[in-house]
């Protein structure tokens, strides 16, 4: 018979009264009766015993609530921030200007998904989320697209994460060790990004299904392998031992209404009657039900952000140690979890690609240089680089930035660069940490030390090396998609990324610091309190960096030059500070010289100041750069033709309508450059008296451009080139009349023949005259 947890523990338990009657027949003054009294004794002692527990439980999980949520409260102040405004303000799925079947169309940006563009970030449920949250603070509750309500909804999800990571640590750390991963994830610094800006709401939900998978999957496991069904034929002694304490799994609590409590019980039985037999239809469902949880959960997950399938790679392992551990006890090993894990992430693997239209997005080279490297050798040698500096955000967090593309981690182009030593040792540290964890599994101990404390939160009670092996998949599984392993991402290193790993990471220093703890406890939880209070302080301060665009673009010019004056000079021009601006762009182009949008916007400030003939000049360098950027030549033709080279403006708008948005990143930007382009050359048209191909690149404009273009201005010069059109129409129509009535007269002593071809002739002159005048 399987051993009966406490309070905390993973399976259902029976709700039967803690002052059961005696048995049928017996008697207060019987041996029986006196046994009784003792074991409820026993039992009522140890319930008060796991009360105070509990208790300690609860405070620490409003602890870590409070702390997680609570520091990021200077967030409540931030606005919409760097990529925010792609995502949100300029997004129609989120906006609610599309409909809703494009949530599942589009990608994160809004761009459809076969287009060749598209930047492959299918993401529906975080784009479901972010309308809600749009359309509660515009409709319910009247403020319009506020950040307010995104960044508490932020919080939240964050608290709700870090309470996810202490449930999960309790079953396999114990509780000392579960309570210093919760508090060191919730007060992690380099999770600033991921809360304090809103394109992390894609972490955030990931985080959350993912965290809540693997713990479905761990209790569905851990109640397989206890084959503990309570539904029949449950002997007395059981209902009497001290052992014995109902269930405080709030899962576990529902199933057992639903599948015990119900009139008449399981197949028919009364109600209240337990059992610890073998499997039976209740233990079934509820097999199926926490199994289809965890399935369920990791779809979300992966709806949520692509790195989500990877809690099926964390299941995985976790099987794998149970089947390891059956082998040790002579059991038979049962491979189908395994093969159940590896179809659904099989399936959820075929599903993306066809989604992808079985392609791989492409990006810019700045987002990724060394992805674009022609040496191999560099592009391996940076790869296996960049784990390191990852690593080293993790564990001293000083170092933030909002981007690192481009050079902000410098390419490692040759074997003698001392880095690489960093990487071997990594690796190094990686490889003795797994052979030694592998090796201790081999030796199957069940020795003391090797036990979890307090193993009644841990339901199986697996060993250390177990947690550490679970510790280094949460840590290095879900970092996979982002190392350019499997294929190039549109990144280098982004903090907000991290925000899954990092649970493996605060796991791993955990056990770490519990190991310590025997030895020199009041050192250890000195160090972590002065930890956690440098954590959180950098946190505060770092979220700071989030309040506004230019505090973000300055707190980044350390780590990324080039990005960071780059949109810092946008910021500045958009404040009308000119000077400000102009250095600030002149400063990036000095880091960097092929930025072709700091080109455009330094063309942009220039037209400002009136200085045109730099702004053309800085207008053809962004096209050199970029000859796909619509706006640069949007821009230049109208300073072209201020400068009354009409021609030359007319030959740079066409140029721009014929630029194809195939693989552009925002094809709907570019396609309102290309009506914006038509406009202008409809404007030239009308003023040169070419009514009718003004006409025609009207039409077109209204043709091709997005559902979020203003159609207004093209509409009220359609109608003043229709109303000229009509116009000459009328005139051209008089002037022939004419003609033909002074035919007819000078004809009258003509035949009728000639006068039949005359007439012909000089209309089809007239007509051809009249159209050549239009």
């Amino acid at each position: 018979m399987a051993p009966v947890e406490g309070p905390h523990g993973r399976g259902p338990h029976h709700q039967a009264s803690r002052h059961a009657p005696p048995r049928h027949g017996a008697t207060h003054g019987s041996g029986y009766g006196s046994a009784y009294s003792a074991a409820r004794d026993q039992r009522t002692t140890r319930l008060a015993a796991k009360d105070g527990v509990l208790q300690d439980k609860r405070r620490v999980e409003v602890l870590v609530a409070c702390l997680a949520f609570f520091l990021y409260w200077n967030t409540m102040q931030a606005g919409f921030v760097y990529d925010d405004s792609r995502a949100v303000l300029r997004n129609p799925d989120v906006l609610g200007t599309s409909p809703w079947s494009a949530l599942f169309l589009n990608d994160f940006w809004g761009t459809p998904m076969s287009h060749s563009g598209s930047h492959g970030s299918y993401r529906p449920v975080t784009v479901l989320s972010l309308r809600l949250d749009a359309l509660l603070a515009s409709h319910v509750l009247g403020r319009g697209v506020s950040p307010v309500g995104f960044h508490l909804v932020n919080m939240a999800l964050h608290a709700v994460a870090s309470l996810l990571v202490l449930q999960l640590a309790r079953r396999l750390l114990g509780r000392w060790a579960a309570s210093v991963a919760a508090v060191l994830f919730a007060a992690h610094p380099v999770h600033c990004e991921a809360v304090a800006g809103l394109v992390g709401r894609a972490d955030l939900l990931c985080a959350v299904f993912f965290l809540r998978a693997v713990y479905d999957y761990v209790r569905y496991v851990d109640w397989r392998e206890m084959h503990r069904c309570t539904h029949n034929n449950v002997p007395t002694k059981l209902l009497e031992s001290p052992a014995y304490v109902p269930s405080t799994d709030l899962v576990n609590k529902m199933l057992d209404h639903v599948l015990l409590e119900s009139k008449g019980g399981p197949q028919g039985r009364p109600a209240g009657r337990r059992c610890a037999g073998d499997a039976c239809a209740a233990c079934g469902v509820r097999t199926v039900v926490l199994l289809g949880s965890a399935i369920g959960l990791t779809v979300l997950a992966t709806l949520s952000k692509e790195l989500g399938i990877t809690a099926l790679g964390v299941c995985f392992v976790y099987e794998m140690l149970v089947q390891h551990r059956r082998r040790q006890k002579k059991l038979a090993v049962e491979p189908s979890g395994l093969a159940l894990l590896a179809g659904v992430a099989g399936s959820l693997l075929l599903a993306r690609l066809w989604l992808m239209g079985l392609r791989v997005p492409h990006f810019a080279v700045a987002d990724n240089p060394a992805a674009k490297d022609p040496s191999l050798l560099t592009r391996t040698l940076t790869f296996l680089h960049l784990p390191v500096v990852n690593l080293g955000l993790l564990v001293w967090p000083q170092r933030l930035s909002f981007d690192w593309s481009m050079e902000a981690v410098p390419r490692v182009a040759s074997v003698a660069d001392p880095r690489n030593a960093l990487s071997a040792a990594l690796y190094l540290c990686l490889w003795r940490l797994c052979r030694h964890t592998y090796r201790r599994l081999l030796r199957a101990a069940r020795a003391a030390e090797d036990a979890v404390e307090d193993a009644d939160d841990v339901g199986l009670s697996p060993r250390r090396t177990e947690s550490v092996a679970v510790g280094l998949a949460l840590l290095v599984l879900p970092a996979l998609p982002a190392t350019n392993l499997f294929f190039y991402v549109g990144f280098v290193v982004a903090e907000r990324v991290l925000y899954v790993p990092s649970v493996g990471f605060c796991f791993l220093v955990a056990l770490g610091a519990q190991r310590l703890c025997s030895r020199r406890a009041v050192l250890v939880q000195a160090a972590l309190a002065l930890t956690v209070l440098a954590l959180a302080a950098r946190t505060v301060t770092r979220n700071a960096d989030w309040r506004d665009e230019e505090a973000l673009y300055r707190s980044g010019i350390h780590v990324n030059p080039p990005k960071a004056y780059g949109n810092l000079g946008s910021v500045l021009s958009a404040s009308n500070r000119l000077a400000e601006a102009e250095h600030a762009y002149r400063m990036a182009l000095r880091h960097r010289p092929n930025m072709a949008e700091v080109h455009y916007n330094l063309g942009n400030l220039l037209a400002v100041m009136k200085k045109y003939d730099e702004s053309a000049r800085s207008y053809e360098q962004a096209i050199h750069y970029r000859p796909t950027l619509a706006l640069a030549y949007v821009n230049l033709g109208h300073i072209l033709a201020r400068q009354g080279r009409v021609q030359d403006a007319t030959e740079v708008f066409r140029k721009c309508v014929l630029i194809p948005s195939t693989g552009l990143r925002d094809p709907a930007a570019h396609e309102s450059a290309r009506v914006s382009a038509l406009v202008h050359l409809a404007h030239i048209q009308v003023g040169q008296g070419r009514l009718a191909q003004a006409k025609q690149d009207l039409d077109m404009a209204l043709q091709i451009r997005p559902a979020h273009y203003e159609t207004g201005p093209i509409l009220k010069l359609m109608a003043e080139v229709t109303s000229g059109l009509k116009a000459n129409e009328t005139t051209a129509g008089k002037v022939v009349k004419k003609v033909v009535l002074k035919k007819r007269e000078a004809a009258l002593t003509s035949t009728p023949g000639t006068l039949l071809n005359e007439s012909r002739c000089v209309t089809s002159e007239s007509r051809s005259r009249v159209l050549s005048h239009s």
